[in-house]
């Protein structure tokens, strides 16, 4: 049938395609002295291609037995390169060639376009060698660190939540309050690195954006001792810092979108002005000037600490209680101190509480987060 074909097709190109990328890092190998390259991957995807197909009419056993020679065959060729060249030479084409044979079963046997997608991955992995090893190479400790704590608190720790109402009201979700947590978080993690690889060369403005992402009080404090310390800079410090409340106010119309949009939309009228006026000052600060390349960037504290998440979570859920607790004793003029007050320690959580209590009464909340 023509679907066999096709599927023995998808198979041979998975093959053909990292067998090029293979071949083209080997191009300049002596003869003799290469490995696995464009034929010897097409020919694996191939041979996966055709197992799977047998295993239609001899059952299973065909492909523990093909995945074992296409073992024995790849560790002799290992061994073999190992004892010509007396070295390690990794095992990347080793487990890419594994990979190749098991994703041509799969093209055949299993699903087709996971198995086009999962090729396409490993490619694109295998062609990033160096700009890998220069991104580890740059990585400090403790952004590593970071990063595994950011993974502990969203991947492990958040499926364990209960993902239902609690407390006065059934207004408090431990799962949502904690997504959010992490939410905020994993974008205040990824503004830090992408003010690290920016670098000082693109200047005052960047600062101002990525700052307005990761913390815009924070963002204030280092530009206000930058232009203390550099009196020239400061024209510069004022565009970033005018700039980064303008990324704020954005921020928190996200939060509310992606909450609750009927809310978003109300506080639109709000918000939208506030951003153009910072945007305008920014326009008048920075003049079209940039920083020399001399000029020291903003320096931001350790991603991804728990302390500061666990205390947004509580800070978080405090502000849900008590905005319940003020809706049903004093109505809206309570809901709008309460903004007011919290909102000089954290806008998003006022804007992430208001957004929850939306649900029930949109149109007596809409003046909350403007605090």
């Amino acid at each position: 049938e023509w679907e066999i074909f096709q599927r023995l097709g998808v198979a041979l190109a998975i093959g053909l395609l990292v067998g090029i990328e293979r071949g083209w890092r080997s191009r300049d190998n002596e003869p003799g002295t290469r490995r696995a390259g464009l034929r010897t991957f097409t020919l694996l995807g191939l041979l996966g291609g055709l197992i799977g197909h047998l295993s239609f009419l001899a059952g299973d056993i065909v492909i523990a037995a093909g995945i074992l020679g296409a073992a024995i065959l790849i560790a002799l060729g290992y061994w073999a390169g190992v004892r010509r060249q007396q070295g390690d030479l990794g095992l990347t084409s080793e487990v890419a060639a594994m990979l190749t044979f098991a994703l041509g079963v799969l093209a055949v046997r299993g699903d087709m376009v996971l198995a086009v997608i999962a090729g396409v991955i490993m490619v694109a992995f295998l062609g990033v060698k160096e700009k890998s090893h220069q991104w580890l190479a740059r990585l400090e400790q403790v952004e590593l660190v970071a990063g595994i704590k950011l993974l502990l608190v969203s991947v492990v720790l958040l499926p364990l939540l209960p993902d239902r109402r609690f407390g006065p009201g059934e207004v408090l979700n431990p799962y949502e309050i904690w997504w959010m947590v992490v939410l905020i978080s994993g974008i205040s993690y990824a503004g830090y690195f992408a003010l690290k690889i920016g670098g000082e060369q693109r200047g005052a403005l960047w600062m101002g954006v990525f700052g307005g992402i990761a913390s815009s009080t924070a963002l204030t404090l280092s530009c206000a001792r930058l232009a203390a310390r550099t009196p020239r800079l400061a024209r510069q410090m004022a565009a970033s810092i005018a700039l980064a409340s303008a990324v704020m106010f954005v921020r928190s119309f996200l939060i509310a979108w992606l909450l609750m949009p009927a809310l978003a939309f109300h506080i639109l009228v709000i918000l939208l002005p506030a951003s153009l006026a910072a945007l305008a000052i920014t326009y008048y600060f920075s003049g079209g000037r940039h920083l020399a390349a001399s000029d020291p960037q903003i320096t931001l504290p350790p991603p991804g600490e728990l302390m500061p998440a666990i205390y947004f979570g509580l800070l978080l859920a405090g502000v849900i209680l008590l905005s319940h607790y003020m809706q049903n004793m004093f109505g809206t003029g309570g809901l709008l101190a309460l903004a007011a007050t919290t909102g000089l320690v954290d806008v998003d959580a006022v804007t992430i509480s208001m957004s929850r209590l939306s649900d029930a009464d949109p149109e007596g909340i809409i003046l909350g987060p403007a605090g």
